[in-house]
């Protein structure tokens, strides 16, 4: 569970545990990936008219790790949420919002998007992100 205080920072509440481990400050949002459990996005708070989002890995053994960050391609976008290979925005245009989805960067350029393909990158990146050189 990701809790976001007041002040706009970030914890993810460690069930196993019972433990809040600080993850960043300046968040409007967060979402877990709907298929990985390890896997979660925050929006950041816009810092010099930049937006965007960063993407984490969290396990009890390993904490929060950051796996990577984007901005956003268009202005007052709002993250909705995130089911790899895809995160999801709301972007807003005139009096209307539409639905953008945006391609992880691991996953751009692959043929085959199968559930074996999706699994096999999320894990490397995984296993890339807490340190461990063997897969």
């Amino acid at each position: 569970m990701i809790i976001i205080n007041k002040e706009k920072k970030a914890y993810v509440f460690d069930l196993e545990t019972d433990v809040m481990v600080f993850i960043t400050d300046s968040i409007l949002k967060a979402q877990w990936d709907v298929r990985d459990e390890r896997f979660f996005i925050l929006q950041k708070r816009p810092d010099k008219g930049n937006q965007g989002v960063e993407t984490y890995f969290y396990s009890t053994e390993n904490g929060a790790r950051r796996l990577d960050s984007y901005k956003f391609a268009l202005n007052e976008q709002e993250l909705i949420a995130v089911s790899v290979p895809y995160i999801y925005y709301f972007h807003k245009v005139d009096d209307n919002y539409e639905i953008h989805e945006e391609l992880i960067k691991d996953f751009q350029g692959l043929d085959v998007m199968d559930e074996i393909t999706i699994q096999a990158i999320m894990n490397f990146n995984y296993f890339l992100c807490i340190g461990t050189k063997s897969v």
